[in-house]
Formats: structure tokens, sequence, C-alpha cells
């Protein structure tokens, strides 16, 4: 079966999956399900399955609005790992699971694409637009986890990984499948 025969099963199911790297174009194509699916009935449930290392913030942020915009509830299903900015799309998704085997890793926000002549050129701007990231992400996972948000920046700080039981126990995950 095709790549898109595939995707189009998945849509239709009202699925669709976020594996790999987050990019611009995986961002895209989860953000295009998401709002397909929304389209063809707005209050039923879409699960979004995670296996993800994470990538890009600001894709992840896409997605995250997008989900925050839509009125279908979203669950996530982590089912390999859910790290980095794709653990903060499994906390914007209304529901947050994970298989017993998964794993879970936040960290501090990183900015891949500033590079050293970005910095030279905008050395305290790029710092702050990263430090004002880095503070949504904490609010967000606090917010959702009922974590204090100091909690959290440490653990952030510690480049945490997490079975599925303990980020159970931590509050960033609903059920455990």
């Amino acid at each position: 079966m095709n790549s898109d025969k595939g995707r189009d099963l998945l849509v239709q199911a009202r699925q669709s999956f976020l594996r790999g790297q987050i990019t611009p174009e995986s961002a895209n194509r989860i953000i295009d399900d998401l709002i397909l699916v929304n389209a063809h009935s707005p209050q039923k449930e879409i699960v979004l399955w995670l296996d993800s290392i994470g990538g890009d913030s600001e894709s992840a942020f896409k997605i995250c609005n997008t989900i925050k915009a839509i009125s279908s509830p979203v669950t996530a299903k982590v089912i390999g790992q859910a790290n980095s900015s794709a653990f903060l799309v499994l906390q914007y998704c209304n529901k947050r699971e994970a298989g017993q085997l998964a794993t879970l890793m936040l960290h501090t926000i990183s900015r891949k694409n500033v590079e050293l002549k970005d910095i030279r050129e905008r050395g305290l701007r790029a710092l702050e637009e990263t430090e004002r990231l880095q503070e949504i992400y904490e609010q967000i996972i606090s917010a959702r986890s009922g974590q204090a948000k100091e909690e959290v920046a440490r653990l952030c700080m510690e480049g945490r990984i997490m079975s599925a039981t303990e980020a159970l126990s931590l509050g960033f995950l609903d059920e455990i499948y």
C-alpha cells in the first residue's frame, strides 16, 4: 500500500501519525489532517499517534495552536517516544495516553535554526525569544500536569527522561494502556 493511501485511511478513521522529527513539513501534514478531520465531524474524537524525537519548536507550537483551535477533542497515544517538542504536543492534547514501554523526555528549548551569525547580529533578541518560548513551554506543561512551574523548569534543565509510569505519576499522562 502506498503512503498516500495509508494516510487517507488514517484520516478517514479520524487518526493521524506524528513519527520521527517534527519539521515544518511534518507539522503542516499534521495540521492539515487535524483541520480536515475536524471539518467532517467537529465534536468527534481524533487520535494522534506519537512516536517522535521532537524537533522544531515553532512547528510544534503550530500543531498545539491547531489542537486548541479545532473543536474535536484530540487524544494522543504515545507508542514509542514523545520527546522534546513532541512532549509539548502531547501536553496540548485533551487526553494523553502512552503504552507501558513508551518513554517521554522534556528539556529546555533549543533553537537549532539560530546560527552563530544570527547570534552575532541579533544576539540579545535571539536569546530573549528562546527564553520567551521556554517560559511558554513550562507554563503549558505546568498547567496541564499540575506540577509547579519551578518543578517543570527543574525537570527541563535536567533533561528528564521518563518511563510511562513515572510520567503518569507526575501528571504528564492521563492513562497507560
